[in-house]
């Protein structure tokens, strides 16, 4: 009977060893040639791309072993500017991933070799990259510190551009914390740099967030005004989602001073922008009749 037992248990675990080795991904042989280069640009960017894949596949084993080769790659030792975009990718990842505290333990190091280094524009990217990951934590005062720090190096590097996305940053702090005036102070300090800088992409974006925070206040007419603006500038550079958003928030303050059909009107256009790759999408459009009862607009689509 004991015999019998040991064959069953060693036959289950036979069973569940090779389903679990059945159900691990297999990494693509281009990201195995590079994490077997002998290049260091290869083999980090390889690494980096390999956790991408193993954590959107679900393998937590691999997911693991490919983040931590990542992060044992003397990194320090890249070229700035290839260093710059890649941190800049994987801080993107693990952001879009909610891995926050990941990150947090990632760029601290990476600040610390640019400061070795006297590498100040890495070192303030690594700051600007850092302060989302406590920012979507709610750890609003230490977001800000980061910024500020970034902010300080790009003014002595005299990096414009730069200072003008770390301001607008800063007011997206201070509207998240409900400081509403400070806020619109850096909306406004961004929007003079990004018409200084001339990228209109930006300004859109400032524009944008202007507007919102004016529409939490209750000044529709005003944030009309920004959103205007901002549909302008993502028309003029052909970016859907932006067109999407104004449009809709303009809808919003429509319906907030009661032009009910022309909310109606823009919420309908501003769908045609709303679109989703390979899944079914629904949008809805919140609308008010003339009794004052509020009921919705549904509309799907299969993209």
């Amino acid at each position: 009977m004991k015999i019998l037992k040991a064959l069953f248990l060693s036959f289950l675990a036979f069973i569940l060893l090779s389903f679990s080795s059945s159900s691990q991904e297999v990494l693509p042989d281009s990201l195995v040639a590079l994490t077997e280069s002998s290049k260091l640009s290869k083999k980090a960017t390889g690494y980096q791309k390999s956790a991408q894949f193993f954590f959107k596949a679900n393998d937590s084993v691999q997911y693991k072993n490919a983040l931590q080769s990542f992060n044992q790659l003397p990194l320090e030792d890249l070229s700035d500017t290839f260093k710059r975009e890649l941190v800049r990718a994987h801080s993107s990842f693990l952001a879009n991933s909610f891995q926050h505290a990941i990150a947090r333990q990632f760029l601290p190091k990476l600040i610390d070799d640019a400061r070795e280094q006297s590498d100040f524009e890495s070192k303030a990217l690594f700051h600007q990259l850092l302060a989302p990951h406590y920012f979507y934590s709610f750890q609003y005062d230490s977001s800000n510190f980061h910024l500020d720090k970034a902010i300080a190096l790009y003014s002595k590097l005299n990096i414009t551009q730069e200072i003008g996305n770390v301001t607008i940053k800063k007011s997206g702090i201070s509207y998240a914390k409900g400081d509403y005036e400070i806020a619109i102070k850096y909306a406004y300090e961004a929007i003079e740099i990004f018409k200084e800088t001339g990228n209109k992409e930006k300004l859109a974006v400032a524009y944008l967030q202007l507007g919102n925070i004016l529409y939490f206040q209750d000044d529709f007419y005003q944030s009309m005004q920004y959103y205007e603006l901002s549909l302008s500038a993502f028309k003029a550079n052909e970016n859907d989602e932006g067109i999407y958003r104004a449009l809709s928030n303009i809808g919003l303050v429509n319906l907030m001073i009661h032009n009910y059909k022309k909310s109606i009107s823009q919420q309908l256009e501003s769908i045609q922008y709303f679109t989703l790759k390979n899944k079914e999408l629904e949008a809805k459009i919140v609308c008010v009749n003339k009794n004052g009862v509020s009921y919705d607009i549904k509309w799907k689509s299969l993209s």
